[in-house]
């Protein structure tokens, strides 16, 4: 799951060097370790889990699947959603 994870005071420091399409800050898209675990911990204790092994999975996703948010309140955007990415079983066939 490729994100950037703040710890102690860190968030709202740097940015990209080469700045998402979005112009967002990397203290925009960082979550706290807390907020990978409990995305974790969602989907081990979903009962429905299996349907979902062997894909790669966004954590933002999960997050706005499962109702996490972030320690501060705040849930992430899909590195999906900034670059643009269509799932690989689904290319071609989402309607925009």
């Amino acid at each position: 799951m490729p994100v950037a994870v703040v710890t102690g005071g860190s968030r709202g420091a740097g940015a990209w060097t080469n700045a998402p399409p979005t112009g967002l800050s990397i203290s925009a898209l960082a979550v706290s370790p807390e907020f990978t675990g409990h995305v974790i911990a969602a989907l081990g204790a979903d009962p429905d889990v299996l349907t979902v092994s062997g894909r790669a999975l966004i954590g933002a996703e999960l997050a706005q699947k499962y109702g996490i948010t972030d320690r501060d309140g705040r849930q992430p955007p899909s590195f999906r959603e900034l670059m643009q990415v269509e799932p690989a079983n689904c290319q071609g066939r989402i309607e925009r």
